[in-house]
């Protein structure tokens, strides 16, 4: 069957969406899939805004528990037959018509300690050359830390991109300057035993020819816990899972670094337990 056969009609997003509309926490997560599907976006929008959410739409392709882990409920929109991802095999139906359905998933693992993306305002961000102590400290404006360089571009924040071959919630980490380093410093709130960790080129940067690999570290105080090299043709979104002990007030410290930056856009997201 032709994927426009199966586009929902209007009265079948009305019918499932009433659910969402009636029960929605502004703590929820909301996935549709596919990732690429139109929906009717004032709707979904009034219902989700008028319940306090910030209206966010996760529309990564495969999910990540990195996409979901941050939320106690997901509801999970699937548009022109989708089947249900493993990650969310037990949701509870809600709604369902013939050609778009939604349901609920309770998170039954225990939320994390450390989320990279909600604490980016509280991080300490610096610009270092090569060589130097102390670097060029970013300030929080508004939704980003501004880095005191004249390109927005090199502005560290969190937005939707494309990375991983699809679209999803990062937080954008540009590797400037040259030969030095960005860092994002995080003094920890709470104990931690392990930290999910994914990072990889923005569909820009892998776009461009100019430019060499970044080279991404992960420290705790002055212990490193990981490094990782990613080639400039790379578009993958790579995951790592680092065991570890640490306690709150240790530093965390997330370093991105390229001999030269040209057309670098990178995006990295973290979550501990």
């Amino acid at each position: 069957m032709e994927i426009w056969d199966r586009t929902p009609a209007p009265e079948e997003w009305s019918t499932v969406l009433e659910p969402i509309k009636e029960n929605v926490l502004p703590t929820d997560g909301v996935v549709l899939l596919p990732g690429w599907h139109e929906y009717p976006g004032p709707i979904l929008s009034a219902a989700l805004e008028g319940a306090g959410h910030d209206g966010h739409l996760i529309r990564a392709t495969p999910l990540t528990m990195l996409d979901t882990a941050r939320y106690p409920r997901v509801w999970l929109i699937l548009a022109g037959g989708e089947d249900i991802p493993p990650l969310l095999r037990n949701c509870t139906p809600e709604a369902e018509t013939s050609n778009v359905s939604v349901c609920l998933w309770s998170n039954p693992t225990t939320l994390p300690k450390f989320d990279a993306i909600a604490e980016l305002e509280n991080a300490r961000v610096e610009r270092k050359e090569r060589g130097e102590t102390t670097g060029k400290s970013c300030t929080w404006e508004e939704d980003r830390h501004r880095c005191q360089t004249a390109k927005r571009m090199y502005d560290v924040r969190s937005y939707v991109g494309e990375v991983g071959n699809t679209r999803r919630k990062a937080i954008f980490a540009h590797p400037y300057p040259s030969k030095g380093s960005l860092q994002l410093n995080y003094s920890l709130q709470a104990p931690l035993m392990s930290l999910r960790f994914s990072y990889g080129n923005a569909l820009r940067g892998v776009r461009m020819e100019d430019g060499t690999s970044v080279r991404v570290r992960l420290t705790l105080d002055d212990k490193e816990l990981f490094t990782d090299e990613v080639a400039i043709d790379d578009f993958g979104w790579k995951t790592k899972t680092l065991k570890f002990q640490a306690k709150p007030g240790q530093n965390l410290r997330f370093d991105m670094e390229a001999e030269d930056s040209s057309w670098r856009h990178f995006f990295i997201d973290a979550i501990g337990f």
